[in-house]
């Protein structure tokens, strides 16, 4: 959320309620889809139907609760950008296709590379195999910042 905050500025035509609703509730369908998050299981719905789908089912809830109809421009703007957080090579059901989705794909994208080389473990070497980046990466080591020093 704060690098969206961060970031959104640059981009004015961005629009930032859609935007901050989708770093809010990107998430929302673990919910459902997991059983304990501090041992994440999936739950048979979670199995069955997966993240985003029980995402778009909270929030066609949510909505239809409030009166607000599933077709509703921000309502149909939040479910994209839902739907087109993962590249398809990673289960995204669509690619995204406005400002909004097209942000909140690059902005999890980046902190979750980000947080993925912060925790990265070396051995002896200051490169480390990733998978995530199919490659060797470069890993900041206590031993590698005092070198720098």
């Amino acid at each position: 959320m704060y690098a969206a905050l961060q970031l959104l500025p640059l981009y004015q035509h961005v629009q930032k309620d859609i935007a901050l609703t989708l770093c809010l509730l990107g998430d929302v369908g673990k919910v459902h889809a997991l059983r304990d998050p501090l041992a994440p299981e999936y739950t048979d719905a979670g199995e069955l139907m997966g993240q985003l789908v029980l995402s778009i089912e909270i929030i066609n809830r949510a909505a239809s609760e409030q009166a607000i109809e599933p077709s509703d421009p921000e309502i149909m703007a939040v479910k994209h950008g839902i739907l087109a957080q993962y590249d398809q090579s990673e289960g995204g059901a669509v690619q995204p296709k406005t400002a909004e989705a097209l942000f909140y794909y690059y902005v999890k994208r980046m902190n979750t590379d980000l947080r993925v080389l912060e925790h990265a473990q070396t051995e002896g070497t200051s490169f480390s195999y990733i998978d995530l980046f199919k490659r060797k990466m470069f890993v900041q080591t206590d031993q590698t910042k005092e070198n720098e020093s």
